[in-house]
């Protein structure tokens, strides 16, 4: 039965069903929405009643709602503690600091919005992070963040 699958068995289930629907249907996967997925993997394993359905339409939600939040909550309120060598260049701190998240593209280090098209913006966005993306780097002051800072400017482009 159904409720006795155990949380990893589940799971299992549940990303073997997303492989069979990506063969199935190739680009065209996107058309079909969470819902009807959900339902056509529920009734392939078998349920039987209406109760197994709901049952197992909570337990996805949860799952889903906690990943989500799980993710949300690793980023908030991080701090990176990267130390840049003395007399470090731009393109040195930011491949040492920011390349892991903001990969280069075509040569541009990043797409700025034209508020941020300033030095005095990336400052404050590198000392004190923003939102659940952005980490703080308080270790960056002086002229280190500076010269990340006309390193950016000068190899990005503004939309």
């Amino acid at each position: 039965m159904l409720c006795t699958y155990h949380a990893g068995q589940w799971f299992n289930n549940l990303l073997n069903f997303i492989d069979f629907i990506r063969l199935q249907f190739g680009k065209t996967a996107n058309v079909l929405n969470l819902n009807d997925c959900l339902h056509i993997w529920l009734f392939s394993l078998e349920v039987r009643s209406l109760r197994d359905v709901v049952k197992m339409k909570l337990i996805l939600s949860i799952m889903i709602l906690s990943g989500c939040l799980l993710f949300i909550l690793a980023g908030c309120a991080r701090k990176n503690d990267y130390m840049p060598p003395a007399g470090a260049t731009g393109e040195k701190i930011f491949k040492g600091a920011c390349v892991q998240c903001h990969t280069p593209v075509n040569g541009k280090v990043m797409i700025l919005r034209s508020e941020m098209a300033n030095k005095e913006a990336i400052i404050e966005r590198v000392t004190n992070g923003k939102g659940f993306g952005m980490p703080a780097f308080p270790n960056l002051t002086g002229d280190s963040v500076q010269n990340l800072a006309e390193y950016v400017l000068e190899n990005s482009v503004t939309r």
